[in-house]
């Protein structure tokens, strides 16, 4: 997996960039267009070009996921109205 797959699988479920001071922030806009209180932030300053482990993690915790389920929200198995779904079965609140 490689990061242009993730930036690539969020802008197709939902999930708008900002650019801050040394990062790209990703924040989820909901079926209704809605801003909710999910982001994920991607370091600019990486000269990697594969996801590594660690960096996973992190991004799935960010989305409020397991590491299994964002590999498929990457890879494109998992749609925006299935994550939707689940962040309202965890956090009603979103």
């Amino acid at each position: 997996m490689d990061y242009r797959d993730v930036r690539r699988a969020l802008t197709r479920k939902g999930f708008r960039l900002s650019q801050g001071s040394n990062h790209e922030i990703y924040r989820y806009f909901d079926l209704a267009d809605q801003k909710t209180g999910v982001s994920m932030n991607i370091s600019r300053g990486s000269k990697r070009k594969s996801v590594s482990k660690s960096d996973r993690s992190i991004y799935a915790r960010e989305l409020h996921l397991s590491n299994h389920e964002f590999d498929s929200l990457v890879d494109c198995s998992m749609g925006q109205d299935e994550y939707e779904k689940l962040m309202l079965e965890r956090n009603p609140l979103l």
